[in-house]
């Protein structure tokens, strides 16, 4: 098989500029089509799953409601891009490559390193270099026009607010990089990867998401008969519908459930959206 030159563009680029050989382009294009409506149909059967989970109809980009005894506790909070734990199902079928997680590593230490640098800075400030900093002018701090996360850190002040996101950003940047330093070692040995890595991944992040909105632990369900269950039909569902039929549900079932912690099952109860803190504003 050739190979194609760092210089030349790739066949799907060729195919959106008009050039490259046709029928290896279309079969390029078909291939992303494809997979970008399995992702679509994943994440439909997804909510559905959601559906079935707490007995009630979630539609498909609506908040995801936690629920406890019956009850509807809070909603599983969005990032700053709006995405949310369905997503990360979904986004978990695209398997990265060896390199992307080198990239990542990289990516993870430059956060915790630029944290660490904002925090030293910050304790070499002296008191009134402190106060000066920490609190806006008083009359701002009192709007209640301005959006909840605003109001809180004003509330709460800039300097302190500061410390508490950069040390939960170091933290957690590093066990990041830590998770991904593992995948790379396992991707860069061989020893103990998964037959398939996305099948794992996929199977990962829907147990979680079935922890955090129902609070109770996955079980992988199958016999002869079938699956049963509710986290084990779901993630058959969640196979097929990415085309992965062909792909035995035992291995990521037993790997993903052994990997749910209390974290998981204790999930902060919150407010539907308000913005990247899920808070809702009274």
């Amino acid at each position: 098989m050739s190979k194609r030159k760092t210089d030349e563009p790739s066949p799907v680029v060729k195919a959106l500029c008009g050039s490259g050989s046709k029928g290896d382009v279309d079969r390029d294009v078909a291939a992303i089509i494809k997979k970008e409506q399995a992702i679509f149909d994943a994440k439909r059967v997804i909510y559905s799953a959601v559906s079935d989970w707490i007995g009630e109809t979630v539609t498909e980009g609506s908040d995801v409601p936690i629920v406890r005894d019956g009850k509807t506790v809070g909603y599983l909070p969005k990032d700053l891009f709006g995405s949310d734990q369905v997503e990360k199902v979904t986004s978990a079928s695209k398997t990265e490559s060896k390199r992307e997680f080198e990239n990542k590593v990289e990516r993870f230490a430059k956060v915790t390193a630029a944290a660490d640098a904002l925090m030293n800075s910050l304790n070499k400030l002296s008191h009134l270099e402190r106060a000066t900093l920490n609190y806006g002018p008083f009359e701002f701090s009192r709007k209640t026009n301005l959006p909840v996360e605003e109001r809180i850190v004003r509330e709460i002040g800039y300097l302190y607010s500061a410390f508490i996101a950069c040390s939960s950003l170091k933290s957690q940047s590093e066990t990041a990089q830590k998770d991904a330093l593992r995948e790379l070692e396992i991707r860069r040995t061989g020893v103990g990867r998964p037959r398939n890595y996305a099948a794992y991944a996929v199977a990962l992040e829907l147990a979680r998401l079935y922890a955090k909105v129902t609070g109770k632990r996955p079980t992988y369900s199958e016999d002869p008969n079938g699956v049963s269950g509710e986290y084990t039909p779901a993630l058959r569902d969640v196979f097929d519908s990415l085309g992965w039929g062909d792909i035995s549900l035992s291995g990521p079932a037993e790997a993903a459930k052994s990997m749910i912690t209390d974290e998981d099952l204790d999930h902060p109860k919150i407010g539907p959206m308000g913005g990247i803190t899920g808070l809702s504003i009274s």
